[in-house]
């Protein structure tokens, strides 16, 4: 497959940059969040000698680029705060496993209204 570029937390790194994540060719189209669902996780896995970001890895990123409106970030600056204009829950990105490069993969969970605020400091306006 050809690659357009890899993925980052931050969006596309240089072509030299070496420790990226390559994006993968989706095979099914993305989707809207689910009332039902809560969480979604994501993954780095090695597919043929390159790590990539999995079905659920895509998704989120999809779903902040695409979907849901960034209402808030934390005071460090990775903990972003998000709102789903489609039911108004609010979502927080988070970065499982902070040590590996650029954050590592991401979780995307529903937050409370308790949580933004605390976290946020998150108010509807």
């Amino acid at each position: 497959p050809k690659w357009n570029g890899r993925l980052c937390v931050f969006g596309w790194c240089a072509r030299s940059s070496s420790a990226c994540v390559r994006r993968m060719p989706d095979i099914v189209s993305h989707h809207d969040l689910m009332p039902e669902e809560d969480s979604l996780v994501g993954q780095w896995v090695l597919v043929d000698g390159q790590v990539v970001a999995d079905s659920a890895e895509r998704r989120i990123d999809w779903l902040v680029s695409q979907r849901l409106k960034r209402v808030a970030t934390d005071g460090s600056g990775w903990d972003i705060l998000y709102r789903d204009p489609q039911d108004n829950r609010l979502w927080e990105c988070t970065y499982l496993e902070s040590g590996l490069h650029g954050g590592g993969p991401r979780e995307l969970r529903v937050a409370t209204w308790e949580r933004a605020s605390e976290h946020y400091g998150y108010r509807i306006a």
